[in-house]
């Protein structure tokens, strides 16, 4: 057995060379001093940089706030740029519609009212245009200020406290620090055709007048047809008559209920249906001379009006134009002179020179020799037949008692003859008269297009401070001492973590917009809601004060382009009753609606931009500022020392940027601005419509004096002006 030396366990726990190979006490403790060493130190390390980190997150979240004043500038801005494009469209939609209103008869006043609103809105238009103009480049200008203030706000509510507390100031700064010139598109192109218009609507007005009361007489003629046709049934007329002279029926005799359904065709085949059968049918009623004389002088007087009839015609376009000869049969002596039936030898003459109505007169002496005419009678070439009596008169009776008495045919036939002349005059009258409107409209849709052309230009496009980002500074006043925790042999107990700064940068990205919900969703609701509302706009227009809700619709337009337009305005034309019954109108209110579906206008882009943190050196690259410029030296300078740097920042930076601010700040607006107020002149019942802008709740709360407070506490800060202190 081997013999144990005293102390031998001891020295095998640090050296064991037959099982592990060995190592010394020594290496251990240096090891095991090492890794604490680095443990502390490291968890320090960590604890420093967390903690200098900090300041970084209240310097991003000053970009983000400072830049978000830009994002809402752009949002005022294009609310503005949506106002008054709307209203450039709207007052062309009211030239529009005055110009269809101008297609129904008699409304030439009301289109004249239309002419008068439309050129006030356009001077609405430019009032807006300018007091936006005014309050944008206003707002520009305070913009600097109200970014910084803005950020100063959000940076210093990221204070908190722990073991430490942990103070955060800061400012932010704009690149650039100025906007470019407010200039909104030139709309007066547009306007300008109000005068061109207003001319052209008059000679619509007084052609669609014209045309109107041709068309009344074509009514009046077209009733006083049907009446005499069939109309008057049962009383006297010629449908009455035909049935009860002769007998006629069915397709040669037809009813018509409705004077929508009849036409003067109708009454000619009626006509010509009765003396067919009135000839066919024609015997003397009894055998004595007198009857057998009469029912010769019917005979020839029907045979008359067969050829007669045979001349004639009646032809009902689809537009409700005739074209119609209804011949005028003899109805008295004077008459019957100037037709064949005066002319014409058809009646026998004896050897004893006498005429004779029928060759069976017991009147005739000798033989028949030949035969001759009325107007051989009244010429002296014969004698009247003392027995039967022949005269001009006896066939000229025929025609008197069936024409000047209502209970004849040729009475009412006479009327209907009469009432087509009419109608086919007034028709062609209607129809030139129509023509005529529909090119003086014609003429203004294309001022009407030319105007809607002026619009088509680029719209307002912001520039304003922060368009390529800005800068935000923050720092924290407050010295940190190492937690308790860290203390150890290892690591030193009065190490302090001092005053920290960080610089941070944003810029705006655009917010892809949906339908519905856009940077001007809620403003045109709104709008849209007070143009719909009939009960605050009173009485204005008449029974067209309706035309106020389609600005509502021409607001949409810069979301959803001339489409809404469009539709808005035709569902306003569609509540005028008279458009649709009017067929000038109904085509002027369709050629209204392609020409502004023609007319293109594309839906702006409205996302909305929002604030995203960007490396700050390409914000200060964008700048033109000589403060920024340092800044961005002094960055470079730091991030290319590892672990360290020193300059003297009071001098060379802060004041510059903080002068650059300052300067700004003294124009600090109230807690509500009124962008714009809407007015439509002094027309009775028009409310004004304010458009307001409210400013940031943190601005509004704490003013000037935040910036203020930050500025001087950065200063004493970082020296207050000595130059001679270096941070590492």
């Amino acid at each position: 057995m081997t013999e144990e030396v005293p102390g031998a366990v001891v020295g095998r726990s640090f050296w064991c060379v037959e099982r592990d190979g060995g190592f010394t006490s020594v290496g251990v403790v240096i090891a095991l001093a090492l890794t604490l060493a680095l443990l502390f130190t490291s968890a320090q390390v960590y604890w420093a940089n967390s903690t200098a980190g900090d300041v970084q997150f209240a310097a991003d979240a000053g970009a983000l706030a400072a830049e978000n004043v830009v994002a809402e500038y752009y949002v005022i801005a294009r609310v503005a740029d949506a106002v008054v494009l709307s209203l450039s469209l709207f007052g062309l939609v009211v030239f529009g519609i005055a110009i269809v209103v101008s297609c129904i008869p008699y409304c030439q006043g009301v289109g004249t009212k239309l002419m008068e609103f439309g050129e006030k809105v356009f001077k609405a238009r430019d009032n807006c245009a300018e007091q936006s103009r005014d309050m944008l480049i206003k707002l520009q200008k305070a913009l600097p200020f109200l970014a910084a203030a803005n950020a100063s706000a959000v940076i210093g509510a990221n204070s908190f406290s722990s073991e430490g507390e942990a103070r955060y100031q800061g400012f932010a700064l704009l690149v650039p620090l100025q906007g470019d010139e407010v200039s909104f598109a030139d709309d007066s192109a547009a306007q300008d055709s109000a005068d061109e218009l207003r001319e052209q609507n008059d000679k619509t007005s007084e052609a669609t007048d014209e045309a109107e009361g041709a068309r009344k007489d074509m009514q009046e003629a077209k009733r006083r047809a049907y009446e005499a046709d069939c109309g008057a049934d049962p009383n006297y007329c010629m449908y009455e008559r035909a049935g009860w002279l002769v007998g006629l029926s069915g397709g040669q005799n037809p009813y018509f209920s409705s004077i929508d359904l009849w036409k003067f065709d109708y009454a000619f085949d009626r006509a010509q249906a009765y003396y067919q059968q009135r000839l066919a049918s024609e015997a003397p009623t009894n055998s004595s001379l007198e009857e057998q004389v009469r029912s010769r002088m019917r005979k020839e007087f029907f045979s008359y009006a067969v050829e007669e009839m045979e001349k004639g015609y009646a032809r009902t376009a689809a537009d409700g134009t005739l074209d119609a000869y209804f011949p005028l049969l003899a109805r008295n002596n004077s008459e019957i002179r100037s037709t064949r039936l005066y002319t014409d030898r058809i009646f026998p003459v004896d050897s004893e020179g006498f005429i004779h109505g029928i060759s069976a007169c017991p009147g005739i002496e000798g033989e028949i020799v030949g035969f001759g005419s009325l107007a051989d009678l009244e010429d002296g070439l014969y004698s009247s037949c003392p027995t039967c009596g022949l005269e001009i008169g006896s066939i000229g009776r025929v025609a008197s008692a069936s024409t000047s008495i209502s209970n004849g045919f040729e009475y009412h036939y006479r009327i209907v003859a009469q009432a087509a002349e009419d109608y086919e005059k007034a028709s062609k009258e209607q129809r030139d008269s129509t023509r005529e409107a529909e090119e003086r409209a014609g003429e203004a849709f294309d001022t009407y297009a030319e105007a809607l052309e002026a619009l088509a230009v680029p719209r307002f496009d912001p520039r304003p401070p922060g368009r390529n980002g800005c800068i935000a500074i923050a720092f924290d006043s407050s010295s940190r001492r190492v937690p308790s925790i860290f203390t150890s042999a290892f690591v030193t107990d009065d190490a302090v973590l001092p005053p920290r700064v960080a610089i941070s940068a944003a810029a705006l990205v655009e917010d892809e917009a949906s339908e519905g919900n856009s940077i001007l969703a809620s403003f045109l609701d709104r709008i849209t809601a007070q143009t719909e509302n009939k009960s605050a706009w009173g009485a204005a227009l008449g029974v067209f004060d309706g035309v106020l809700e389609v600005w509502g619709d021409t607001l949409l337009v810069y979301s959803r382009g001339a489409d809404s337009m469009a539709q808005g305005l035709g569902d306003f034309l569609r509540s005028i009753p008279l458009v649709d019954a009017t067929p000038l109108a109904s085509w002027a209110q369709d050629t209204l609606q392609e020409t502004i579906e023609a007319f293109g206008l594309q839906g702006v882009d409205l996302s909305a931009p929002k604030p995203v943190v960007v490396n700050s050196i390409h914000v200060i690259r964008a700048g033109d500022s000589q403060a920024l410029a340092l800044v961005g030296q002094a960055k470079e300078a730091y991030s290319s020392i590892p672990g360290s740097g020193s300059g003297t920042l009071t001098d060379g930076i802060v004041d510059g940027l903080l002068i650059e601010v300052e300067k700004q700040g003294s124009e600090l607006l109230g807690d509500e601005i009124t962008l714009v107020t809407i007015s439509f002149g002094d027309m009775p019942g028009l409310p004004q419509i304010p458009v307001k802008v409210r400013l940031p709740p943190q601005v509004l709360e704490q003013g000037t004096g935040l910036l203020g407070s930050g500025i001087n506490q950065l200063r004493s800060l970082l020296g207050g002006g000595r130059s001679g202190l270096v941070w590492e």
